[in-house]
This record gives structure tokens, sequence and C-alpha cells, in this order.
């Protein structure tokens, strides 16, 4: 069934990718020598340098099992260690989306590469031009989350949940999408929109969100090589092997496998000919909000009456 990922699961085997590659001696040097070089800087932020050293400072380690990773190894290579409790971020986030002096789209194609499908200029510059108007609006986004390294989820970019207007083109993308790939109905209906922007080296460290679906999808609304370069999609497989969304035009929707130990991120992003460098995308599918710690105890004491 597309409706039975187990996200946990698929993080579990990321770690266990990360084990499989490189050994807890290995690791425990590249501790020591990343908190020699940052001195009291935060857990998070050692742990992600010593990923560095070791090839896998491009997976993102804010989620639950990376977490209980960064407290095990470091209990292990740096006992009796003092951290930093925070950081100062110097990330610089684009604080808008910029309209475009003009968008271009090729003809209608769809090329298939290990764990995506690249639906190519699947919307017409109209669409584009509308989503960017519609991704401007405040009144259509929610808060602004953050891509911070000393998070570890990202660098230099932004997230926010969108609620589109009616008339929005997502609507009508968000069912397309879901019967091509024959996605489960109420599933796809409970999903959310995201709204993705990069800035000047921008990047989305490699993860896995919490989805009931097994694919997800995104529509690049920026032009490659104009308002960017770089900041390539891309998947990686269960046995580390990468795949990339060689992506042309704003309007391209990439559709992606959100589970089956596939994970994907964006690679950094860097000036496009048009003198700035903006990276903006819409996630389809994104997971609803996940329930509060008052409401998991409800659903826990509610199973336990039964």
């Amino acid at each position: 069934s597309l409706s039975d990922n187990r996200p946990e699961l698929v993080v579990m085997s990321l770690v266990a990718l990360f084990r499989s590659r490189v050994s807890e001696q290995q690791f425990d040097e590249a501790l020591v020598a990343a908190y020699e070089e940052m001195g009291a800087s935060t857990k998070q932020l050692v742990f992600r340098r010593a990923l560095e050293k070791v090839g896998f400072g491009d997976y993102a380690t804010n989620m639950t099992s990376w977490r209980r990773e960064v407290g095990s190894a470091l209990s292990r290579a740096l006992p009796g260690a003092s951290f930093a409790a925070s950081a100062p971020s110097e990330c610089v986030y684009p604080d808008c989306v910029l309209e475009p002096e003009e968008t271009t789209s090729g003809d209608k194609s769809e090329d298939r590469v290990e764990g995506m499908s690249i639906l190519r200029s699947w919307l017409d510059a109209e669409s584009v031009s509308r989503l960017r108007r519609e991704a401007n609006d405040p009144a259509n986004c929610g808060p602004i989350g953050m891509l911070r390294p000393s998070t570890g989820n990202g660098a230099h970019g932004c997230y926010a949940y969108l609620s589109p207007p009616n008339e929005s083109p997502l609507w009508r993308l968000r069912d397309e999408l879901q019967s091509k790939f024959d996605l489960d109905p109420a599933a796809a209906a409970a999903s959310r929109f995201v709204l993705l922007r990069y800035g000047l080296g921008g990047v989305n460290y490699l993860h896995t969100d919490q989805s009931a679906l097994r694919f997800q999808a995104t529509i690049l609304l920026s032009r490659p090589g104009v308002d960017f370069s770089g900041g390539e999609f891309y998947v990686r497989n269960p046995d580390g092997d990468a795949s990339v969304a060689d992506c042309r035009h704003a309007g391209d929707v990439v559709v992606f496998e959100a589970g089956n130990g596939f994970a994907h991120g964006i690679r950094p992003v860097a000036p496009g000919t048009a003198g700035r460098t903006e990276r903006c995308a819409i996630g389809l599918f994104q997971p609803g909000p996940l329930p509060t710690a008052d409401q998991q105890r409800r659903k826990k004491r509610a199973r336990s009456a039964t």
C-alpha cells in the first residue's frame, strides 16, 4: 500500500547507513578534532563538523534518531566536555519572493530517474506567476521557520506552510498528481503545501519527512540558471547513491520517493545570470501537523481504556 510508510524506520536506515560506512573509532577521532577546532560550540555544530570530516555532512541531523546518535556519540568520544547552549546564526535568508521579468516554459514531458519523476514544464508561465504572487502574500503564509546548521536542517533558507486561496493552481495540481501517481485520496487531502526559499549558499540537508504517502512533490518557481545556479534537488537511495533532478524551467515538477529508505535535499545555491540568488519552490504532500504531547497522551489513554 502507498500509505504504509514508517518514517522512523526510514530515518533509522539513514543512521544505519552511516554506521555501516564509519566505524566508532573513526567518528570518535572526527568528533575530538571538531571539538578542538570549534571550542565550546553547540553539540549540534560539533557533531555536524565531525560528519563533514567523514563524508556525511549533507545529512540532516534534526530528526529523532539522529538526535539520539548525537547524544550517544558525544558522550562516548567527549565525556565531560562543555558545550554552548546556543550559537549565533550567520545565515542570510531571502525575505521575499521576486517576480521574474519573464517566465518561459518548454514542452510538457516526463523523465524518470531512480527515486523520482521529473515533469517538465508541467505548469505554464501564467500559473507559475500566479503562484509566485500567492507566495508573496503574507495572508497565505504561516509562521516562517529557518534552516540553520545549528538546528541541523540546512542553511540560508526558510520555509512556511501555505494556505492557498480556493482558485490557486495548487489545488488542481495536487488532485492531478494524486490521481497520476495513485496516492491515497484521504492522506493526500490531509497533506499540506510548504513554501521553500533559499538565498546565497542555501542548502537543505538530506532528510525524510513524516509522510504517510509514498510520494511527495515539489514545484520550482524560480528560473534555473537565471534566478539561481546550483541548488539541485536530489534524492539518495538506501545504499547511499544519489539521483539529481535536472530541472530546466520554472514550472517543472519533481515527484519523488518519500519513503522506502530514500532521503531528499537541496544542494548549495549560487547566483544566476540575472544577478540575483533566489531559489523558490513549493512542496506538496507535506504531512499535516504532528499531534501535540497532550493529544498523544489522550490518544494513549483512549487506547488503554479499550
